[in-house]
């Protein structure tokens, strides 16, 4: 079965408005660094023989569809791929991070991707992982329950920060 590659016109758009916004290396970095991590999930669904349907490139990730429901084992493991294919990244360049400081501007690139992409909120990998450890653990109605309080929680934390960072800064609306 061949897996079903998406581009959407937005993406595109996004994509092309931040090159040309920001038409250095960072934003090269960036990307790769997104890359990285997205196929961190692709190759834990392969090696667990999770059949991948489609691939949706989005300004801000990527939507992954599986041939068939995983189990909480399989979501853990694919959820999480993605930092720990960053993290590998960034520790296999830590020994050269001096001798270029677009080397170290990727090792932070990873490593902010796979922190903030852990975090345990719902539409992120930390989300993921959260909720199928919770189902592992107890019962579906409980984990739930846990899981929607924990990422309200970091979601408010994390728009509290950003409020406080615009108004302390007046750095622009784009921290919402």
């Amino acid at each position: 079965m061949h897996t079903k590659i998406r581009i959407p016109t937005a993406t595109v758009i996004f994509f092309a408005v931040w090159i040309v916004a920001v038409p250095d290396i960072t934003t090269v970095l960036t990307v790769s660094a997104a890359a990285v991590h997205e196929i961190g999930h692709l190759a834990a669904a392969h090696v667990l023989g999770v059949n991948v349907v489609s691939f949706t490139a989005l300004p801000f990730g990527a939507d992954i569809r599986f041939g068939r429901v995983q189990n909480y084992r399989e979501e853990l493991i694919t959820a999480s791929a993605g930092a720990i294919a960053n993290l590998t990244v960034a520790a296999l360049l830590l020994p050269m991070r001096k001798q270029h400081p677009w080397i170290n501007f990727f090792i932070c690139a990873n490593t902010a991707l796979a922190v903030i992409n852990m975090l345990p909120v719902k539409t992120f990998d930390g989300g993921g992982v959260l909720k199928s450890i919770l189902l592992m653990i107890t019962d579906s109605n409980t984990a739930v329950k846990i899981f929607r309080a924990v990422s309200s929680v970091f979601l408010f934390s994390m728009w509290i920060i950003s409020v406080y960072m615009l108004f302390s800064e007046c750095s622009g609306f784009s921290l919402f």
